[in-house]
C-alpha cells in the first residue's frame, strides 16, 4: 500500500491593472481550478494565497484553512482585485519567502512536505527578481512562472525552478490560462510524487545492514492525541518500518497501542510480512482515553520482550522499543520503564513539546540526549524520520557487530593500569529499592573486574554514607578479586533520610592518607561516588582537597542529585555522570572506566602517525567547522607530540584537496595547534574519494611519514561522498594504516565502512556539538594497542648485565632502561611474570631473585638505586651458571616443577667472554633446563662465542651501541611476549615472525646482526599472520582462570583445577578443559577462492596442532560444504597431528551454493550418531562454524535445534560474510568473529581462546515451558506468547482433544537426550473464562 502525498502550494497573483478587473476574474477561476483538483486538507496539500502590484498582501496563509471547502468559499466570495500601478514582482516574492514559507505560517518544510510557489504576472516586473527567486529556490521552494501575455520576457526563466516548460509556462491570453489549470494541477501532483519517492530512496543505507532485531513501538492513543494527530502517527510508523528489513528471522516489528489500558496490534511472533504490516498499520484504529504509560510499559515488557514472550536478548538479538507520547502519563513510568531496560531492551522515547522531558528521560535508555527526540507538535515527526531510523539502525548495527569488539578492547587497554587505589563512597539514604541497590553493586562489582586486585596492584575500598559515615572496607583490607567481590555482595544498606556527602568527603581524605602509607610508592588515586540527594552540608571544601591531593573523583548523581553539586565534587564536567535511573550506571561504568585507563593507555603510544582528513564542503556552516578543528585540538593535547613520539598531520577535503601541513612540519604542540586554529575552509562539494587517493602518500617517507611505525588516518564527514571511496580507502589500509571514520548528521555509513574497513572503526554522532563526547573514545582507541601480544604475561626472565671495568656509568645505565622497558610490557606477579637480574664482571652479583618482587613498582625502586660495584674482566659463564641456579625453583625460579612456564635468559654484553672454554657444556645445560638464552652483542663482542650460547642464530642480537638498546628493547619484548605464549610462525625459510608497532615483521634466521636491525627500524617486509590459537603447552594447571565476558553482563574470576591433561593456552590463558570434541564446519562453496580455501586449510593445520590430540584429549571432526555436505574425517581420526595434517591436506574444495543452513541441519542429524562422540562421558562438543559467504538458506530453524541440544556454537566470518548471520548462528556476540581475510586471524585469537577454554556448565532451572490447551479453551493460538525453549522448530499448538497428544508431549520433551532425566512439572491453570 503505497502512502499519500502532498505538497504546500502558494499561489503569488498579479493584481496590477496589468490585469484588470476582467482578467482578475479569469485568474481567480484558474486558481479555483487547479484547487479543486487537488486533495486539500490540513493533513493532505495546502494552499497560500497572496496578492501584489506595488506591494503584497496577505489572502490567506497556508495554516488558515483546514478543507478544501474553505479555501474554495474564499476564492469565490471573499478574494477582490488589488489593483495599483506598480508592478514589484522582485519584492513580492522576498515578502512571500518570508511570510509564507516559514513554519509558524503553516509551511511544512521543515517535514521535508514539497514546497511549490505558482507565480502569476501579466508583465514585466519593474524591479529585479533574480535575487529573491534564487533565495526563495535556495530554500527548497520549487518555483513555477506563469506569463500571460504575448511579450518575451526574461523576468520568467529567472523566476523558474528550472528554465524549461514544466517550470515556466507562457500563455497568450487569459482563456488560454484557465484551460491550463488541469495541466498545472497534473504538474503539482507528478512533481509532490517524485518528491516523496526522492525522500524514499533516501532512506538511511545503514537500515540495509542491520538486518536483525527485535523492535516494538509503544503508541499513545489516548484523547490528547487526537484523530488527525494519529493519522500523523499512522504515517511515521508507515514510512520508518517501511524502511526495514522486516522478517521472523530478520527484523521483527511489534506495535502496542495505549490509552486507559494497552492492546496489542502486532506481536513479534504473528504478523511479520512488511506488506502486510503496512497495511495493518495504514488501518489501525484510534481509540482515545487517559494515557496510562507506565501500565503500557509493563504490559510491552511481559508481552514482547521476556524470552517466554518470543524475546531474543539471550541469543544476543537486538531488542529495542520506541515510545511515543504527546504528554504526561496518568501512572508512574520511572520502575516500569527501568524493570524494561534490565531485560537489555534499548529504549527510545519520542514526544511533542507537551510531553515532560524529564519522565521522558526516565523512560529512554542513558544518555537521554542520545535517546529522547522531542518535536514541536505531531505535523513535525517526519522530520526527525531519516534521524530516527538512522539511530536505530545503527543501534542494531552496534550492537550486533561491535560491542564484543568494545569490550575487548576496554578490557586489554585496562591492562596497562596496573597499580591504582580506587575506592566507592556510595550514598546509602533514601529508599532503594532491591534492583536500584542491586544495580550499584553491579556498577562496582563489573569495574573490579576490569582490574587485577592484589596488594601491590589495584586495591578497592567501600565506605558508605548518609547521616553517618561507615567503611565497609579499606584497599588494604582483601587482596583478591573473589574476596573483594565476596565483600560487596555482602554489603547491606543503612537508609535514613539525611546524607551528608561533605561529612563524607573529609573522611574519605583520611582513608587515602591512610592508604598512602602502606604503598612503596605513589599510585593513581580514584574515588568513584554514587548519590541521588543533595547533600545536607557542604562537600566543595573537602572535595577541592581530595582533588589537591591527586585523587581523580567521579561524580555520578542519580535522580535527585545536583548537577552544580555534583561539578563541585568532581572537579570537571568529563568527570560528573547524571541519570535518572539507577540501571543506567550499567551504561555509566563504561565511560568512566575508559577514563580511568585511559592515561596510562596513552602514555604507552611511543610512537605513532596520526591524518586528520577533514571535510569542508559547503555543508558545514562555518561554526561547525570550529567545532571539528576543537575536536582535533582535543585528541592532540591527549599525546605527546614531538618529532620521536607522535605526529600530526592535517588535509582538508571537499571539491579540491588542500593540504593543511604534512607528518613532520609541526613537532612543538603549541606551534601545532595554532596551525589547526589558522585552518579555513574551503566550502565546496564532498569528493572523499579523490581525498584519500591524495592522502595516500602522506603516510610515506617522503612526505614525513614513518611507515614502520603505528599510523592512523581520521577521516570526518557530515555528508554522502560523490566518487568512489572504497578502492582508494582500501589502498591506504594495505599500507598498515589504522583509518577511523566519524560520521556526522548526514554521512553515509556504507561509505563509512568502506573506508575504515570494519563497522567497529567507524563513529557515528548527530550533530558537531557531540564531537565533544567522542574524543575519549577515539583516543582511547588510537592509544590502545593494535598487536595481538601485547603483554609478556607469563614466564621466568633473569638479565644477566656486563658490569664488567669497559662498562660506563651512561652504558650501565642504558642496560637498566633496557631492562625496565621490558619490565613494564609484561605482567609482573608471583602467578606470572617474575623477574630476577645479575651483574657480572670476574665475579656475577644477584640484584634481585625471580621471588623478590611481585611488582613493577618493587623492581623499579630496586633499579632506581641501583649503581655498578662489579669490577674486572667478563666472567660470562660464571654469571651464566648463577642465572641458571635462579631458575631453578629453590632459588625462586619454576623450572622442571611446572614446565609450563617458560624460562630465558637475557645477556647484554659488550666483548669477549673471558671464561669461554666452559660454553659448550653450560650451552648443553641449559637446553637439557629447557632455557631458552637471548644474548644481545654490543659494539666489540665475540658473535661466535654467543652464538654458542644461544644456539639459535635468531636469538642473537648485534646492537652498534648501548643507546641502540632503545629500539631493540620493543622488539625483545615482542618476542618474548609471542615466545611466552608460542604461537611464533614460520615461513618457508624458517623466519620467525613478530608483530612491531602492530605491523607483523619475519625476523630472517641469519639472525639481526646490525643490519637486520636496521631493516626492522627502517622498513621490512611486513606479511600477514595466520594463527588461531596459540600453542598449547602440556602439562597440568592448578591456577585460577580468569573468565572475561561482555562487560554488559559480568566479568566473572573463577578458579577450578583442570587436572592432569588440563591445557595452558599460550601462558597465561589457562584453559579449564581437559578434552573436547570439535568439530569443523568448513565452507567449500564457489564464493571462497582456491587460493583462500587453501589457506584455510593450512589454518586448520596449525589450529589441531596447539592442543593433545586423541581419545583421551581433543578429538577433531570437519565437516566440509557447499550446496551439499561431506565429511572429511572423523572425531575417532584424531590419534596424531600427522594423521590430521594428513587428512587436512587431503581436503578437495567441494563447490557449489553456500548453504549453510542445509549444512548445519546436516551436521545436526549426524553428531547424536557420531562415532567417538564422548558426550555421555560429559565431554563438551563445540562446533566451529567458518564461512566466507551469506547463506542461501535460513540458518535460524538449524541452529536452534543445535542450541537445543546444548552444542555450543562458534562462528568465524570471513570476507562476505555477515554479521547478522553468524549471530543468528551462535546465538551469542561474544562467539561470532568477522574478518576481512585471513590474514586479519591474529587479531582476533585471544578472544577465541578466552570462549574455547571456559567451561560452560549446562543451563539451570526451568528449560522450556510447553504449554497444553484443554477442551474448550478460547484464543488457543495466542498460547504461544507463553511458551519458551521449544525452539524455532515448534510450531504445532498442542490440544488435550489431539488423538496423539501423548506422543507429541513425549516428543517435545525428550527430543533431546541430554533431557533424558528431565525433571516433569504438570500445572493446571484455572481461570474463570482461560486466556
Amino acid at each position: 500500500m503505497a502512502s499519500e502525498s502532498y505538497s504546500d502550494v502558494v499561489f503569488l497573483v498579479d493584481g496590477s491593472r496589468n490585469v484588470g478587473r476582467a482578467g482578475f476574474r479569469h485568474v481567480q477561476n484558474f486558481i479555483v481550478k487547479v484547487v479543486e483538483q487537488l486533495n486539500v486538507a490540513v493533513n493532505k496539500y495546502r494552499i497560500g494565497l497572496a496578492q501584489f502590484s506595488g506591494d503584497a498582501r496577505t489572502e490567506f496563509l497556508l495554516e488558515r484553512f483546514r478543507t478544501k471547502q474553505e479555501v474554495l468559499s474564499y476564492l469565490r466570495r471573499v478574494y477582490n482585485f488589488k489593483g495599483g500601478a506598480a508592478l514589484k514582482t522582485g519584492r513580492a516574492i522576498e515578502y512571500m519567502h518570508k511570510e509564507f514559507f516559514i513554519e509558524s505560517a503553516g509551511s511544512r518544510k521543515n517535514a521535508k512536505v514539497p514546497q511549490f510557489a505558482i507565480i502569476i504576472t501579466a508583465a514585466s516586473s519593474q524591479d529585479d527578481v533574480e535575487i529573491a527567486a534564487r533565495a526563495l529556490k535556495r530554500d527548497g521552494v520549487k518555483v513555477i512562472s506563469i506569463g500571460i501575455g504575448r511579450e518575451d520576457r526574461d523576468d520568467l526563466g529567472k523566476m523558474a525552478y528550472i528554465k524549461n516548460d514544466i517550470f515556466m509556462i507562457k500563455v497568450n491570453n487569459f482563456n488560454e490560462l484557465v484551460q491550463s489549470a488541469i495541466g498545472l494541477s497534473t504538474t503539482i501532483k507528478t512533481m509532490t510524487q517524485k518528491e516523496f519517492v526522492h525522500e524514499e530512496l533516501k532512506a538511511p543505507a545503514v537500515c540495509q545492514t542491520a538486518s536483525v532485531a527485535d523492535v516494538a513501538f509503544l503508541v499513545d492513543e489516548s484523547s490528547r492525541i487526537g484523530e488527525a494527530n494519529f493519522q500523523l502517527i499512522r504515517r511515521f510508523l508507515y514510512n520508518f518500518i517501511k524502511v526495514l528489513d522486516i522478517g521472523s528471522e530478520k527484523v521483527r516489528v511489534g506495535l502496542v497501542q495505549y490509552s486507559n489500558a494497552p492492546r496489542t496490534q502486532i506481536h513479534f511472533m504473528t504478523l511479520q510480512d512488511k506488506e502486510e504490516i503496512l497495511k495493518h498499520i495504514a488501518n489501525t484504529p484510534y481509540r482515545g482515553g487517559s494515557a496510562n504509560t507506565g501500565a503500557a510499559i509493563d504490559f510491552l515488557k511481559d508481552n514482547y520482550f521476556q524470552p517466554r514472550t518470543s524475546g531474543r536478548e539471550t541469543k544476543g538479538i537486538p531488542q529495542i522499543a520506541i515510545v511515543v507520547t504527546d504528554g504526561n502519563s496518568n501512572d508512574g513510568v520511572r520502575n516500569s520503564a527501568a524493570a524494561l531496560r534490565r531485560l537489555g531492551v534499548t529504549v527510545y522515547a519520542l514526544g511533542t513539546k507537551n510531553a515532560n522531558f524529564n519522565q521522558l528521560a526516565s523512560i529512554a535508555s542513558y544518555p537521554p540526549e542520545s535517546f529522547v527526540s522531542h518535536v514541536e507538535n505531531f505535523e513535525n515527526l517526519t522530520s526527525i524520520e531519516n534521524v530516527l531510523q538512522k539511530k536505530i539502525c545503527i543501534e542494531i548495527v552496534k550492537t550486533t557487530e561491535v560491542k564484543a569488539e568494545k569490550i575487548t578492547q576496554l578490557l586489554e587497554g585496562c591492562k596497562e593500569t596496573e597499580e591504582a587505589d580506587i575506592y566507592f563512597l556510595i550514598d546509602g539514604s533514601g529508599n532503594l529499592d532491591s534492583d536500584d541497590f542491586k544495580d550499584m553493586k553491579d556498577f562496582m562489582l563489573d569495574i573490579v573486574r576490569i582490574f587485577r586486585i592484589g596488594k601491590d596492584k589495584v586495591r578497592i575500598g567501600v565506605v558508605q554514607y548518609g547521616s553517618t559515615t561507615q567503611t565497609e572496607f579499606d584497599v588494604g583490607k582483601y587482596a583478591s578479586k573473589k574476596e573483594v567481590e565476596e565483600a560487596i555482595g555482602k554489603i547491606r544498606l543503612i537508609g535514613g533520610t539525611i546524607s551528608k556527602t561533605g561529612q563524607a568527603l573529609v573522611q574519605m581524605k583520611e582513608l587515602f592518607n591512610k592508604a598512602d602509607k602502606t604503598r612503596k610508592n605513589r599510585v593513581r588515586r580514584f574515588l568513584i561516588i554514587v548519590t541521588n540527594r543533595k547533600s545536607e552540608d557542604d562537600v566543595s571544601r573537602p572535595a577541592a582537597g581530595l582533588r589537591q591531593r591527586g585523587v581523580n573523583v567521579y561524580a555520578v548523581g542519580v535522580a535527585k542529585a545536583e548537577r552544580n553539586e555534583l561539578h563541585q565534587i568532581a572537579g570537571a564536567l568529563e568527570r560528573v555522570f547524571h541519570t535518572a535511573n539507577y540501571d543506567a550506571l550499567k551504561e555509566i561504568k563504561h565511560r568512566i572506566i575508559r577514563d580511568m585507563c585511559a592515561k596510562e593507555v596513552c602514555s604507552k603510544l611511543e610512537v605513532a602517525d596520526i591524518i586528520f582528513l577533514i571535510d569542508g564542503s559547503r555543508s558545514i556552516w562555518i561554526i561547525d567547522f570550529n567545532k571539528m578543528k576543537k575536536f582535533i585540538e582535543t585528541l592532540i593535547n591527549s599525546t605527546e607530540v614531538s618529532d620521536t613520539r607522535v605526529q600530526v598531520g592535517l588535509i582538508q577535503f571537499s571539491s579540491q584537496t588542500r593540504l593543511e601541513f604534512q607528518l613532520n612540519q609541526y613537532h612543538d604542540k603549541a606551534e601545532l595547534l595554532n596551525a589547526v586554529r589558522n585552518v579555513q575552509q574551503l566550502n565546496e562539494q564532498t569528493c572523499t574519494g579523490r581525498a584519500l587517493r591524495f592522502t595516500a602518500e602522506y603516510f610515506d617517507s617522503s612526505k614525513g611519514g614513518r611507515p614502520n611505525e603505528r599510523q592512523y588516518l581520521i577521516v570526518i564527514t557530515d555528508g554522502e561522498a560523490e566518487d568512489e571511496v572504497y578502492e582508494p580507502a582500501k589502498a591506504i589500509r594495505d599500507k598498515g594504516v589504522n583509518i577511523f571514520a566519524i560520521g556526522i548528521i548526514n554521512a553515509n555509513n556504507t561509505q563509512l565502512v568502506e573506508i575504515a574497513g570494519s563497522q567497529d572503526k567507524v563513529y557515528h554522532v548527530e550533530n558537531f556539538d557531540a564531537l565533544k563526547d567522542l574524543d575519549k573514545s577515539i583516543s582511547f582507541e588510537v592509544c590502545s594497542r593494535s598487536e595481538e601480544c601485547g603483554r609478556i604475561e607469563v614466564a621466568d626472565i633473569v638479565f644477566v648485565l656486563d658490569g664488567s671495568d669497559s662498562i660506563s656509568k651512561p652504558q650501565f645505565d642504558s642496560m637498566k632502561n633496557f631492562l625496565m622497558s621490558v619490565v613494564n610490557r609484561s605482567e609482573v606477579d608471583r602467578d606470572n611474570v617474575r623477574f630476577g637480574a645479575i651483574v657480572y664482571g670476574n665475579n656475577p652479583q644477584t640484584i634481585f631473585r625471580l621471588d623478590s618482587f611481585t611488582s613493577k613498582a618493587e623492581i623499579r625502586s630496586a633499579l632506581w638505586g641501583l649503581q655498578k660495584e662489579t669490577r674486572g674482566p667478563r666472567y660470562t659463564v660464571k654469571a651464566l651458571k648463577l642465572a641458571r641456579n635462579l631458575l631453578t625453583e629453590e632459588k625462586g625460579g619454576r623450572g622442571k616443577s611446572n614446565s609450563t612456564v617458560p624460562q630465558f635468559i637475557i645477556l647484554i654484553t659488550d666483548g669477549k667472554v673471558t671464561d669461554s672454554e666452559d660454553i659448550p657444556s653450560l650451552a648443553n645445560e641449559l637446553k637439557k633446563d629447557g632455557v631458552e638464552v637471548y644474548a644481545i652483542c654490543v659494539a666489540g663482542a665475540n658473535k661466535q662465542e654467543l652464538l654458542s650460547i644461544t644456539q639459535l642464530a635468531d636469538n642473537y642480537y648485534d646492537a652498534p651501541d648501548f643507546g641502540y638498546l632503545e629500539q631493540l628493547s620493543p622488539i625483545i619484548s615482542q618476542l618474548l611476549c609471542n615466545e611466552t605464549k608460542p604461537d611464533i610462525l614460520s615461513d618457508e625459510r624458517g623466519s620467525k615472525q613478530v608483530l612491531v608497532s602492530g605491523k607483523p615483521v619475519f625476523i630472517d634466521r641469519k639472525g639481526i646482526q646490525r643490519g637486520h636491525c636496521q631493516a626492522l627500524a627502517e622498513g621490512a617486509k611486513w606479511v600477514a599472520l595466520w594463527g588461531l590459537l596459540p600453542m598449547v603447552a602440556q602439562g597440568s594447571d592448578t591456577s585460577p582462570e580468569r573468565r572475561t565476558q561482555d562487560l554488559g553482563d559480568s566479568v566473572e574470576e573463577k578458579s577450578q583445577l583442570s587436572g592432569e591433561g588440563g591445557l595452558n593456552i599460550g601462558g597465561h590463558i589457562k584453559c579449564e578443559l581437559k578434552k573436547a570434541d570439535i568439530v569443523f564446519l568448513l565452507d567449500g562453496s564457489e564464493v571462497v577462492t582456491s587460493g583462500d580455501f587453501e589457506s584455510m586449510k593450512s589454518g586448520l593445520k596449525d589450529f589441531v596442532k596447539l592442543f593433545n590430540v586423541g581419545e583421551n584429549h581433543f578429538q577433531f571432526a570437519l565437516v566440509q560444504y557447499g550446496t551439499t555436505q561431506r565429511f572429511e574425517f572423523y572425531l575417532t581420526q584424531s590419534d596424531s597431528h600427522d594423521v590430521l595434517k594428513s587428512k587436512i591436506d587431503e581436503i578437495t574444495q567441494i563447490g557449489g551454493e553456500t548453504a549453510t543452513g542445509a549444512a548445519l541441519t546436516f551436521v545436526n542429524a549426524h553428531l547424536q550418531k557420531l562415532e567417538g562422540n564422548r558426550r555421555n562421558e560429559k565431554v563438551p562438543l563445540y562446533l566451529l562454524v567458518i564461512t566466507s559467504g551469506t547463506s542461501v538458506d535460513s540458518v535460524v530453524t538449524a541452529a536452534a535445534e543445535l542450541h537445543k541440544q546444548n552444542i555450543l556454537i562458534f562462528a568465524l566470518g570471513i570476507q562476505n560474510a555477515k554479521g547478522s548471520e553468524l549471530l543468528k548462528i551462535t546465538g551469542s556476540p561474544q562467539r561470532k568473529l568477522f574478518i576481512k581475510d585471513i590474514g586479519d586471524l591474529s587479531k582476533v585469537k585471544r578472544r577465541i581462546v578466552r570462549s574455547i577454554c571456559i567451561l560452560h556448565p549446562p543451563p539451570q532451572g526451568i528449560h522450556a515451558l510447553v504449554t497444553v490447551a484443554l477442551e474448550g479453551a478460547v484464543n488457543v493460538h495466542e498460547l504461544h506468547h507463553i511458551e519458551f525453549g521449544t525452539g524455532y522448530g515448534y510450531k504445532q499448538q498442542l490440544s488435550i482433544e489431539m488423538k496423539d497428544i501423548g506422543k507429541a508431549l513425549m516428543n517435545q520433551i525428550v527430543s533431546d537426550p541430554e533431557k533424558s532425566k528431565t525433571e516433569l512439572i504438570f500445572c493446571n491453570f484455572l481461570y474463570e473464562n482461560g486466556i
